[in-house]
């Protein structure tokens, strides 16, 4: 329960970005889950670069994965609580902010719905909401690890 909301960072990335900022929310029950309402409100999918997630994975979320034995990629996707920003942007906008924090692009909006996530064999998969599920009190876990049709 050690966290620090990105308040701040907020209110300076929509002040900097200001249009070219598309959207933006709190990571609290999870990237799968929060991804999925943030395309869904958008219109829209999203396209998550595996890589890219696990280059930016908490060192909570690595210390889990070799605890308990789960691929960090489940964490990162599912785990909530993270209290990080997810933001869409036009591209190259973030390369033109400075805010003393980290920003990394993981993912592009794509014209498909839903969630994807692009492995190293160039070929998505869905990823499933997994985090937390309020009106369930309980979390539900997974990204589709079968093939997909697309």
């Amino acid at each position: 329960l050690d966290f620090e909301p990105r308040v701040d960072e907020a209110r300076r990335l929509a002040k900097k970005l200001g249009p070219r900022l598309h959207a933006m929310m709190d990571l609290s029950d999870g990237l799968s889950t929060d991804g999925h309402r943030m395309a869904a409100a958008s219109g829209c999918g999203i396209e998550f670069d595996s890589a890219a997630l696990k280059s930016v994975a908490s060192e909570a979320a690595r210390r889990t994965s070799a605890s308990d034995g789960g691929a960090l990629l489940d964490h990162v996707l599912n785990d909530g609580e993270d209290f990080e920003l997810l933001c869409a942007a036009e591209p190259r906008a973030a390369s033109r902010v400075r805010l003393g924090g980290a920003w990394s692009q993981v993912g592009i909006a794509i014209d498909r719905p839903g969630l994807w996530l692009r492995e190293a064999t160039g070929r998505p998969r869905r990823i499933r909401q997994g985090g937390w599920e309020h009106w369930t009190n309980g979390e539900r876990r997974s990204f589709d690890t079968r093939d997909s049709d697309v």
